[in-house]
């Protein structure tokens, strides 16, 4: 049984050989969520698992938290130049 009532993955963004990012729109008790999580895999256990390192994000408040994140993506960038 899965933690959200439902859930669709709408991005997969690898990050190494063995772990990726996903992104999908989630439910649960009535409150709507864009769920940003990180999956691991092992050489052992190739099956992907969630790894407790993640953001739930109520909509209501994505909208901001978009925006926050786009401002320190441009502030990273002028970090890199000189």
């Amino acid at each position: 049984m899965s933690f959200w009532e439902q859930e669709v993955v709408v991005a997969e963004i690898k990050k190494s050989a063995t772990s990726k990012y996903v992104v999908s729109a989630a439910t649960r008790k009535g409150q709507s969520y864009v769920n940003v999580r990180e999956w691991y895999c092992t050489k052992a256990d190739p099956t992907f698992k969630p790894a407790k390192a993640g953001m739930a994000i109520p909509i209501k408040n994505f909208e901001e938290l978009s925006t926050a994140m786009k401002a320190a993506a441009e502030k990273v960038k002028e970090f890199a130049t000189p």
